[in-house]
């Protein structure tokens, strides 16, 4: 079985953020069926503004299938080492990931919708346990009336291989392919414990932890393959549509400029990875869990708000 994990909170992020990820589970799920690719979805909903519905009661009212986790504010001011990261994304894809059932497991996004190529090969392809699996990003317009169309219809495929309705190309790159690997990274649980997910000690960024894991990946498999192309539905404050002045601020507050490949020998979360040891785990009347900090842990928390934005110096670019 696939574990498909994807996270994200309900903040709105890029606009339209509910639409997107609806347009994502009734896409990807329809076709998966169709190609009787057995699947789990795990959505992961990680530090939920306070006071507005959690967006992963939507999500189950919508499509009962998935499986959603909601993190705790508590525990992302436990872990966070930067006041203005929110979405920690890897360690959030690191808890669904441990509590998923399946065999192997896809790391994807939410506004990503599966190329007929990558349908068919996992569908016919026998995915070996050392094996990495990726895509190119194909971005297409964030237009609802051309996008609903694309979910709707039984052309759907076919429709998204039309030239017409892209917008940008981000090739995967050379070995390990880091390149957008945030939206499509396949591999097999076995692959997961050996490596023991991304990388839990990079607390003040969240940004490149994707790239950091294909190259620990690459340090003991070289059985990489890319194939076909994921196609990426557009949305505000993406990676094309950010402003420069903006993406300065972006790039200081989010610590975007670290060296990612520093340090690969001592990356190992440990066989606790995915923070099982220190969450616990609430199930709620409308099928959902809550994942809270452990009583012990919490006299340890700080104030988030005092953490600056800091590279440490082993992983500093520039000295």
């Amino acid at each position: 079985m696939l574990s498909i994990v994807f996270t994200g909170r309900n903040d709105n992020y890029g606009g339209n953020f509910q639409q997107r990820v609806f347009w994502h589970l009734g896409f990807n799920s329809k076709w998966l069926r169709y190609y009787g690719i057995e699947h789990e979805y795990i959505f992961v909903e990680w530090n939920p503004v306070e006071n507005k519905p959690f967006i992963s009661e939507s999500i189950k009212s919508n499509f009962p299938f998935v499986k959603c986790l909601v993190v705790d504010a508590e525990v992302n001011c436990y872990l966070s080492e930067n006041k203005n990261i929110q979405l920690h994304e890897f360690f959030a894809k690191n808890v669904g990931a441990r509590r998923s059932n399946g065999e192997f497991v896809l790391f994807t996004n939410t506004d990503l919708l599966f190329g007929k190529k990558t349908l068919e090969f996992l569908a016919s392809t026998k995915i070996g346990e050392l094996d990495v699996i990726r895509n190119h990003r194909m971005t297409i317009n964030n237009q609802p009336e051309l996008v609903n169309h694309i979910v709707s219809s039984d052309d759907g495929l076919e429709i998204l291989e039309n030239p017409q309705v892209w917008k940008n190309f981000d090739h995967a790159g050379g070995p390990p392919h880091t390149a957008a690997s945030g939206d499509f990274t396949l591999c097999s649980r076995h692959l997961l414990d050996i490596v023991t997910g991304y990388d839990e000690k990079i607390k003040f960024a969240s940004t490149h932890l994707d790239s950091r894991f294909l190259h620990r990946i690459y340090q003991i498999t070289k059985r990489f393959h890319v194939i076909d192309k994921g196609y990426h539905v557009d949305h505000n404050r993406s990676y094309f549509d950010r402003p420069p002045i903006e993406w300065k601020k972006y790039d200081i507050e989010r610590c975007i400029n670290w060296n990612f490949t520093a340090n690969l020998d001592n990356y190992n979360n440990g066989s606790n990875w995915g923070y099982v040891d220190i969450l616990d785990e609430i199930s709620r009347e409308n099928d959902l869990t809550i994942l809270k900090l452990k009583s012990e842990y919490k006299k340890t928390t700080r104030n988030i708000a005092n953490r600056e934005p800091v590279i440490p110096p082993a992983f500093r670019l520039y000295g």
